[in-house]
């Protein structure tokens, strides 16, 4: 490029069409009352988007009339620790606010989200101490590790979700929270790692209509709208319209020329507040997605120079095709029965189907296919220079069926002040697969050293063996959770969930009923300073039987965690920092006794994970937002039946991380609308599989910004991830030993983009 980044923005800024921005803390117009908080498990409390950071602490607003309907600017937070996160959140299935509540939670808003310019989970959420990036499979949604554990199922505003291959799509979402540690007791079923929960955007009572777009290096492309207004007099009927397309940036073979790598994503939803005790939320997202698999590259000793393929190395061919989309329908009601006692309800639809049609596979896995480019230790190259590719066919629909109810209650009772919520939650999916093995008539050989994207061919000349499978999951779950303020200074949360839970996949069936729970306390030491502590576990059904004919008990998998949480800067920002200890026992193992091709299980495999995390996110100064932190994690597979793995570490399970994100206005340099952002992410060196014989080399990213806002409604901005353009690898498919597929990271890329706001 022949002007770089900085020079092109800062020369737009300072052509003298800079016009100061005025927040509506500073204008003759008070901000909007915003709306009361609800929980994230029922219906989302209306949020407006992305307004300025808060400069200074503003104490929240009294009660006052409903406000009339400002066709300017959204409303500022009132409620934030600066832009990057706000003070309250309901992870824990009521609202409270983040420097009482007694666990660990992290939340990326959506003015985070655009300022680090990332479009994917897994590059978001490395920006919170304890996430890294674990195995996708391929696939091409997000693979995920929290503490340690593979996190793949996420949540939708509370509701469990489908494990798909669908990317969550940035454009609707108002946050990403996090909630750490065993869940049992809030979410269900779930990894003990912690959950995922995606906060969506909603309508509110205000006019906003936003434009934008852009374009980046390797053919990246994103253009989106986000429309929000009032649809009647008095404010009581909203809607809002996201939309979105967007084309990847793609620098790998079998991707760069591909020209079937597109998304997006279709999201109106509509208010209508019925009176002031209650209001209803109708939404609608469709998402496709045409992105197919990639399986990254592999390690191949002696063979490559340093043992890893060629970042681009791929045998992923040109005409490989992967078609999701996915269709959500929801309604949501919440009703205040009284002052102190209110009902919320929420039902989901849901279908997702997929399509495949490509190479999928090649013998560079291993264990798949002959010839192996391996010898025997799955490392070490065997002089073979070209590997057999596969062909496949597959396909699956899914329906999901989500509800909940609950019924929340505020009390007091002998001097203490109490919130009570009861309920249940019905989560039921049905799905139907099919698969082939095309018999191929041409060439089918890649070249190991010099894959050609083009060279393999399609023509089907015979079909192998069709399997078909018919998958179901039902969940049930009765839960109570009270909490309580005994003092002003002191808090507990005792949860508790009865789960009724089974599933039959691929012919194996599990059921499973138990109780998981939660007992957590926070105590504030001085008014800066909040101490909290906490228990909590969760389960994993597993598939197989025993020898005497019962079920596989599922996992026990528990949590316990101590931390401070220190409010600094006038209470603008928030420090925690936590100790904790997670363990999973009872993992399915192979019967000893088996003879022949018996495949009767025990459970008797246990893992455990232990650690500290530090997380600082908040407004340092004025001009100064900054997020980041460390983690230190010590992994260790205690026993397995599945090698001789026992005391080695987790697979991908980094041992330190460091992570740090910071906007800065330059008002110093008397350029008070232009943000310069950083950003940097450091994991240190991980095991790629359980038997720890491949190591991933540690790797820092470098990230890059710049924003200028030309006037109220007009901002330009531009961005560069991997600046250094670092070579690294962030994951790799565990096969128990040896080199599989290994995700790369993205290259140095460059996006320039423009908002316009109406």
């Amino acid at each position: 490029m022949s002007r770089p980044l900085p020079s092109l923005l800062l020369a737009a800024c300072l052509s003298g069409s800079l016009v100061p921005h005025l927040s509506a803390q500073e204008s003759d117009t008070a901000p909007q009352e915003l709306a009361p908080t609800v929980i994230e498990t029922a219906a989302p409390a209306p949020a407006a988007p992305r307004p300025a950071p808060r400069l200074a602490p503003v104490p929240a607003p009294a009660p006052a009339p409903a406000p009339e309907i400002d066709d300017a600017a959204p409303m500022v937070p009132l409620d934030h620790y600066g832009s990057f996160a706000p003070m309250t959140t309901n992870s824990l299935g009521l609202p409270m606010e983040l420097k009482e509540l007694p666990a660990s939670v992290s939340t990326l808003s959506e003015d985070f989200l655009e300022s680090s310019q990332t479009n994917r989970l897994r590059d978001a959420l490395v920006y919170i101490p304890g996430v890294t990036v674990g195995d996708d499979g391929g696939w091409m949604t997000d693979g995920i590790l929290i503490r340690g554990f593979q996190s793949d199922r996420f949540y939708n505003d509370g509701l469990k979700q489908v494990n798909s291959s669908i990317r969550p799509h940035f454009d609707t979402i108002e946050r990403i929270e996090v909630l750490k540690g065993a869940a049992g007791a809030e979410f269900g079923v779930a990894e003990p790692g912690g959950v995922v929960n995606l906060i969506h955007k909603r309508p509110f009572k205000g006019r906003l209509y936003e434009v934008d777009a852009s374009v980046g290096s390797y053919g990246y492309q994103h253009y989106s709208i986000d429309f929000n207004d009032t649809l009647n007099e008095d404010g009581s009927l909203q809607a809002r319209m996201v939309a979105a397309y967007g084309e990847s940036a793609e620098w790998r073979k079998g991707r760069e020329d591909n020209d079937n790598i597109y998304d997006y994503v279709v999201a109106p939803s509509v208010r209508w507040d019925y009176s002031d005790e209650g209001h209803l939320t109708f939404s609608f997202e469709r998402t496709y997605q045409a992105d197919p698999q990639d399986r990254g590259i592999i390690y191949l000793r002696n063979g490559f120079p340093g043992g890893f393929a060629p970042r681009d190395w791929s045998w992923h061919q040109n005409g490989d095709r992967d078609i999701n989309d996915q269709n959500r329908y929801r309604i949501d009601w919440e009703h205040d029965l009284s002052e102190a006692l209110t009902v919320r309800s929420t039902y989901e639809y849901l279908t997702y189907g997929y399509q495949i049609r490509g190479y999928r596979n090649a013998a560079s896995e291993i264990g798949y296919g002959d010839p192996s480019p391996f010898r025997a230790d799955g490392l070490t190259w065997d002089g073979s220079r070209t590997i057999p590719g596969y062909f496949a066919i597959w396909s699956g629909d899914y329906q999901v069926h989500n509800y909940q109810f609950e019924l929340d209650y505020d009390f007091d009772i002998g001097g203490t002040k109490n919130t009570a919520v009861a309920g249940f939650r019905i989560f039921s999916m049905e799905s139907a697969d099919a698969y082939f093995d095309p018999v191929i008539g041409g060439n089918t050989t890649v070249n190991l050293f010099s894959p050609d994207p083009g060279s393999l061919s399609t023509r089907i000349v015979g079909f192998g063996p069709e399997y078909l499978d018919s998958n179901s999951e039902e969940e049930l779950g009765y839960f109570l959770r009270l909490h309580t303020e005994w003092t002003p200074r002191f808090r507990t949360l005792v949860s508790t969930q009865f789960i009724d839970y089974t599933s039959v996949y691929y012919g194996s069936s599990s059921s499973n009923r138990t109780v998981s729970v939660r007992a957590a306390a926070s105590y504030d030491l001085t008014d800066i300073h909040t101490v909290f502590a906490g228990y909590s576990n969760a389960f994993l059904p597993q598939a197989g039987g025993t020898r005497s004919g019962d079920p596989i008990d599922p996992t026990q998998d528990q949590s316990i965690e101590l931390g401070l949480k220190t409010e600094l800067f006038d209470g603008r920002a928030l420090w925690t920092n936590s100790f904790f200890h997670t363990s999973r026992a009872d993992v399915t193992a192979a019967d000893p006794t088996n003879v022949g091709n018996e495949s009767f299980v025990v459970n008797f495999g246990e893992v455990e994970i232990s650690g500290f995390e530090s997380e600082f996110f908040g407004q340092v100064t004025d001009d100064l937002a900054f997020r980041g932190g460390l983690a230190v994690l010590d992994s260790e597979i205690v026993q397995t039946g599945l090698g001789p793995y026992a005391g080695n570490d987790f697979a991908n399970a980094a041992d330190f991380q460091l992570t740090g994100f910071a906007d800065y206005k330059l008002t110093c340099l008397g350029l008070p609308n232009v943000t310069a952002s950083a950003g940097l992410v450091h994991v240190s060196s991980r095991p790629g599989n359980s038997a720890n014989d491949l190591i991933l080399p540690s790797y820092t990213v470098v990230d890059a910004g710049l924003r200028c806002e030309l006037n109220d409604s007009t901002e330009i901005y531009g961005y560069a991830s991997n600046l250094i353009d670092e070579t690294y690898y962030i994951s790799m498919q565990d096969g128990g030993f040896g080199s599989d597929q290994i995700d790369v990271g993205d290259r140095q890329l460059f996006r320039f983009g423009v908002t316009k706001r109406f």
